[in-house]
């Protein structure tokens, strides 16, 4: 128990050559929403270096009562039980299946003591009666974490093809707050695609707007006054972030506070070059598994913010 956290999750930069994402995607996204702390350990284990890893606060009761004032409302940590993709429980992509709570079991991890009802009546709000949307979820947060899905090309969330990688609270007001975690893959990091669309630099601000597989997209930009919020969403964190290189200064801040940790991290996946280089140079095929590619930072933004400007939705 230190200063009230009870808990330590640490991230071993897979699939990370810039060894910054989790942070600096954070750092981003605290601008727009509610969202975990996130910094770096050296990490050592009975005296033996094992290097450097990111840390991000635990999305917990704590977390909920810090921002949401109250932890005692229906709690839900949005990811397949037993892992996405094949062998893993259904998706967390809140389909309405039906009113028996028990087919949700296997897309969603429950972590208060009750809620289940609280959870099909979103569902159920959402796909059938969508005009009383705003009574159960807090819409403008949730089109916040699908602006920054995007415009990060964070696929390893909701918006790509697993549709997971989010927390539901039912805050005081009786409605669920997204909270987005697990961000080691965003920037187009996750090789698992959007779902439907191109991922990437020219990745469309509507990928999946059609997709039966993600009714919170589909819904959301069917309706004319909630696609122009998300557009207008996306332009501001384009704007405020990525034309203006606030990511950019950010990120060379944290390399620098980070740099001779890197260096002398005995298990790191990529090579130190590969991580000087992670700003502007692509990894293909390197890294745990090999195959794909993962972009520059800088480079992949560049090009995005060229998209926008030119795609102007």
């Amino acid at each position: 128990d230190y200063q009230g956290y009870t808990e330590v999750k640490l991230q071993n930069l897979f699939m990370d050559p810039s060894m910054i994402r989790e942070v600096l995607s954070y750092a981003i996204l605290e601008n727009y929403m509610d969202c975990p702390k996130a910094n770096f350990a050296n990490v050592y284990i009975n005296g033996t270096l094992r290097g450097l890893y990111s840390s991000a606060e635990s999305i917990d009761d704590k977390f909920n009562t810090d921002h949401y004032y109250d932890h005692a409302g229906s709690f839900f940590k949005c990811n397949p039980i037993g892992g996405a993709g094949p062998g893993g429980g259904i998706s967390p992509d809140l389909k309405y299946l039906g009113t028996d709570s028990s087919l949700y079991f296997n897309g969603y991890e429950l972590k208060s003591t009750y809620g289940w009802n609280n959870l099909v009546d979103l569902t159920n709000t959402l796909n059938n009666n969508f005009v009383a949307i705003e009574d159960k979820l807090d819409l403008d947060r949730a089109i916040w974490m699908l602006a920054f899905n995007n415009v990060l090309v964070n696929l390893d969330s909701y918006s790509g093809a697993f549709r997971q990688n989010y927390y539901l609270y039912r805050d005081l007001n009786n409605r669920f707050v997204p909270t987005i975690w697990d961000l080691n893959m965003s920037f187009n990091g996750f090789p698992g695609g959007t779902g439907s669309g191109s991922g990437g630099a020219t990745l469309d601000p509507m990928s999946n707007s059609t997709s039966n597989n993600h009714p919170l997209i589909k819904e959301v930009l069917s309706d004319p006054l909630y696609r122009r919020m998300y557009m207008a969403h996306v332009r501001t964190m384009l704007q405020e972030m990525f034309s203006s290189n606030w990511y950019l200064n950010t990120a060379n801040t944290l390399r620098n506070t980070i740099d001779s940790y890197v260096q002398a991290d005995p298990f790191k996946f990529y090579t130190y070059t590969q991580y000087q280089n992670s700003l502007t140079t692509a990894v293909t095929g390197g890294g745990p598994g090999g195959g794909g590619s993962i972009p520059g930072l800088q480079t992949l933004m560049a090009a995005r913010v060229s998209y926008f400007n030119t795609n102007a939705n």
